[in-house]
């Protein structure tokens, strides 16, 4: 409890600007959330083909990564130089991690194609 009064202290203390850029830093995270019921989403994305899978990609991923992967907001990493394999990205996908909120309304068809979507972001 201390910590998200300190927090708040802190948020009280910003400039108008630096609030509104903070709530819409906030608003853009979370919109790549899912429920957390963990229940598919109503219009699920399959994917059969890469644009499909782009498609996906730019919906769940290239708000915080980017279109290319470099993107880096909200602590995101640069997909372009990852050196996860390609079961670390699906875990990764699945799970989670840290600011990266975790992907359970997406299928493993889905999230492998992601995965197999992020390496391809690697140079060759």
């Amino acid at each position: 409890m201390t910590r998200l009064y300190q927090m708040m202290s802190a948020f009280n203390h910003c400039t108008p600007v630096l609030k509104f850029i903070m709530l819409l830093f906030v608003l853009v995270v979370f919109n790549g959330c899912t429920s957390s019921t963990g229940q598919q989403e109503s219009t699920p994305i399959q994917q059969t083909d890469s644009a499909q899978v782009r498609q996906l990609f730019m919906a769940k991923c290239a708000i915080c990564h980017g279109e290319d992967g470099k993107l880096g907001i909200a602590n995101s990493k640069d997909l372009s130089v990852s050196q996860l394999s390609k079961d670390e990205v699906i875990a990764m996908i699945r799970y989670g991690k840290t600011t990266m909120p975790p992907q359970p309304a997406l299928s493993d068809e889905q999230i492998e194609s992601l995965a197999e979507y992020t390496l391809r972001l690697r140079p060759q």
